[in-house]
């Protein structure tokens, strides 16, 4: 009997030890108590979560814990392809919540509003207003480009217009359609109808691969001529993917069609000539030399270029018939 006594006592005794460990561990992990001022405290920053969210004092991690504690699910539904999201926040209490949020986009056409604000640009570029001006209206219009680019300027505008075919308000001369031979293009035109970067086709035209005359009344712009044979030669060069170890353009590809009434030079009867040394593309140091049409005095009253003095390569000789000359090397044809 005395045996079993002295076993059930210790046995309580253990038991009573362990529940005063357990509440002593409990009372060192749980949280110390808040005082008034700190209740009260809380009590206010609820109110305003937006004052607590922007607050310099508030970290990234204490963002993530505000939202776990006030948000229970979030719902992200967006437009098809387009820049507009719909998304659904169900709060903890059980309030829920629908906003519409705007999202970076690579393209203008991905845009909800793409009709309306090309239908706004052309509208405004119909009327004569200028780029920086067409910008301004789009952003007080509350128009967004793609990306993550918040304003319109002059320049996004631009870009948008030679992307899609239009064209900001132009000179009198290059309206004029007397001043374009048929099949002739102003350069910005042409590289839209191929299409191509204008910097590319400039270079092209340069080279000689494609006729070209500058045009005095326009103020010495270039007019371009292809018509749809060379308009497929042009595609067909754009497209082409120069491979190692033949990085060299074909010659088939570089070299333009004759124009009609032309000598293969393509440099029209009566008119001026301008010689100018180029480097061919596939790095020889060779001159080549190029011919563009320039606009006589008849036509347009003035005659201005820079020409090229004689080729280096060009021996001058004792003739008579081949005198030479101090003056730029020019000819008629």
């Amino acid at each position: 009997m005395a045996r079993e006594l002295e076993r059930q006592w210790e046995e309580a005794l253990r038991h009573e030890q362990q529940l005063q460990e357990e509440y002593a561990r409990f009372r060192r992990e749980r949280p110390r108590e808040l005082t008034s001022p700190e209740r009260e405290a809380i009590l206010r920053l609820a109110q305003d979560v937006p004052a607590v969210w922007q607050a310099p004092e508030t970290t990234a991690q204490d963002r993530q814990e505000i939202v776990r504690l006030l948000v229970e699910r979030v719902t992200v539904n967006v437009h098809e392809d387009s820049e507009q999201v719909d998304v659904t926040l169900q709060w903890a209490g059980g309030v829920t919540s629908a906003h519409r949020l705007r999202r970076p986009v690579a393209r203008y056409d991905q845009l909800s509003t793409y009709p309306d604000l090309v239908a706004h640009i052309d509208g405004l570029r119909q009327t004569g207003h200028s780029f920086a001006q067409i910008a301004a209206h789009l952003n007080r219009a509350g128009f967004a480009p793609p990306k993550r680019t918040e304003r319109f300027t002059g320049e996004t505008v631009a870009r948008l217009l030679s992307r899609h075919g239009l064209h900001g308000p132009r000179p009198r001369a290059m309206d004029d359609a007397s001043v374009l031979s048929p099949h002739e293009y102003w350069l910005a035109d042409l590289a839209r109808e191929v299409p191509m970067p204008i910097a590319t086709l400039h270079k092209w035209q340069r080279l000689g691969w494609v006729h070209s005359r500058k045009v005095t009344v326009a103020s010495g712009r270039w007019a371009l001529w292809a018509d749809a044979d060379e308009l497929e030669r042009l595609r067909q060069l754009r497209a082409y993917q120069r491979q190692w170890p033949e990085p060299r353009y074909p010659q088939a590809l570089t070299t333009p069609k004759r124009r009609d009434m032309q000598p293969q030079r393509a440099c029209r009867r009566g008119s001026r000539v301008q010689f100018a040394p180029q480097r061919r593309l596939d790095g020889l140091h060779q001159p080549r030399w190029l011919c563009h049409d320039i606009e006589n005095k008849e036509q347009s009253g003035t005659y201005s270029s820079r020409l090229q003095r004689r080729p280096p390569w060009r021996k001058r000789t004792n003739n008579a018939d081949n005198a030479p000359s101090t003056a730029p090397w020019q000819a008629t044809l």
